[in-house]
């Protein structure tokens, strides 16, 4: 075929389908008004050209072929409901596809059907790299539109749900709740008092309170997350309330200038921060760090372990060495006796690290570990973060209670200590009601 028969054949072919190129444009468009290519109006074009243009059949075979349109099928096949929900059918995006990359080609007049053939790397470019990208543009927008009201639908879900969780879980959480605002207002007032003596447990003093109101912020977050029905985000939030237990606990039987180190070791943290900051800034795009507040930075922390030395600059070097050689959490957990907890602190860790370990869901039974890839909510499995978020929110407060104690801190703690010792049982109780139930589905 002459370059002049590939020209007018093309034309020929642009005019006899002008139509159904006109409605792959319109395929693009998201308003319902449009007309739709469908599978059937599909086979039924591919049907036209081989009666009419047996050459350009081929292309659209070798098309199909180089885009994998069994496996688009497929792909489609699992995304119908989504598709559909955005007013698209899977014969639209698969017609979209094709059609898209047939119609880029007769309008750039590349040659005859065969020269077509030869570039197929170029038809599948074209396709991928700008016809698909405003594909899912317009999909975008009409998801935006359609946002609104399919956020309204999964709120009022998670009420529904939230309501249901609450009355099974309604004794230990109000509870939880109970001691969280009399923990609050008990530290508050002892806070107010111990503050008004100027003596040398100053930093002391200002650690056990700062630790104090971040336990406190901490477990009204794991009560929001436990309401919610997230079991184990709970769970992963409680572990850093263990660990300013232990941290409040050591603090409290040391002097005061271990409280100081704590405190200032802020400083090797920030230094170390500002360093990562510092060496990725550019791959992020962010702004490099001001050259003067990072030397200004350094210089502080550098003043800092000449002061303290004991390589204080270390992972948890702010613990003095003559008191515990093996500066690591495990040995201060062990140091002030809270390693009881060892086992609860190691199950939670695994929720916050990547390790296979943090598959397991609290929020799933055991004999549905393998059945249920639990993804978001479940009013199932409250009791361990319920019961050890008491413990450690109880720890923390006794801490600084004790910190210049006197009848009314002591009354305080025993009265906490009462919503401490319901909370567990009570929480272990409904859950085992609903792992006793013969029928129970847990609502996830």
């Amino acid at each position: 075929m002459s370059n002049l028969e590939s020209v007018e054949k093309i034309a020929e072919f642009k005019l006899k389908y002008k139509n159904v190129l006109q409605d792959a444009k319109s395929g693009l468009s998201m308003s319902l008004n449009n007309k739709k290519i469908d599978e059937h109006c599909y086979n039924d074009f591919k049907y036209q050209i081989e009666r009419h243009f047996p050459d350009f059949l081929e292309i659209i075979l070798k098309i199909e072929q180089e885009i994998g349109i069994d496996e688009l099928e497929v792909y489609l096949d699992n995304k119908k409901e989504e598709l559909n929900d955005v007013g698209r059918s899977k014969g639209d995006f698969d017609s979209f596809v094709l059609t898209t990359a047939l119609e880029s080609y007769v309008n750039g007049r590349l040659g005859s059907p065969h020269d077509m053939i030869e570039n197929l790397d170029r038809i599948v470019e074209v396709v991928v790299e700008k016809s698909l990208p405003k594909f899912s543009e317009d999909v975008f927008k009409s998801l935006k539109k359609k946002g609104r009201n399919m956020l309204v639908k999964q709120r009022e879900y998670q009420e529904k749900f939230e309501n249901s969780l609450y009355q099974k879980w309604k004794e230990p959480l109000d509870l939880l709740e109970s001691l969280i605002r009399v923990s609050m207002e008990a530290g508050e007032l002892h806070a107010n008092k111990i503050l008004e003596n100027n003596d040398s447990n100053k930093f002391k003093k200002d650690a056990l309170i700062k630790i104090h109101a971040r336990a406190l912020q901490i477990s009204n977050e794991i009560l929001i997350l436990l309401k919610s029905g997230y079991a184990d985000g709970a769970n992963a939030r409680w572990r850093s309330l263990h660990e300013l237990a232990v941290i409040s606990f050591f603090l409290l039987e040391n002097d005061n200038e271990v409280s100081e180190r704590y405190l200032k070791y802020e400083v090797v943290e920030r230094f170390n921060e500002a360093k990562d900051y510092k060496n990725q800034c550019k791959k992020l795009g962010y702004p490099p760090i001001d050259k003067y507040k990072f030397d200004k930075l350094e210089e502080e922390k550098d003043k800092l372990c000449e002061i303290y030395d004991d390589n204080f600059n270390w992972s948890y070097g702010w613990i003095p060495s003559s008191i515990l050689p093996d500066r690591s959490f495990k040995a201060l957990e062990e140091h002030v006796n809270l390693n009881d907890l060892r086992p609860f602190y190691k199950f939670s860790s695994a929720s916050v690290h990547g390790n296979s370990r943090g598959l397991y869901r609290l929020g799933v039974r055991d004999d549905y570990q393998d059945k249920v890839l639990l993804c978001g909510t479940s009013d199932y499995g409250l009791a361990d973060p319920l019961e050890t978020t008491a413990i450690s929110l109880f720890h923390t407060t006794i801490c600084l209670l004790n910190m210049e104690p006197d009848y009314e801190s002591m009354f305080q703690i025993q009265l906490i200590k009462s919503f401490v010792d319901e909370i567990g049982p009570k929480a272990v109780k409904v859950q085992k009601k609903l792992e006793d139930m013969d029928h129970y589905n847990f609502w996830i």
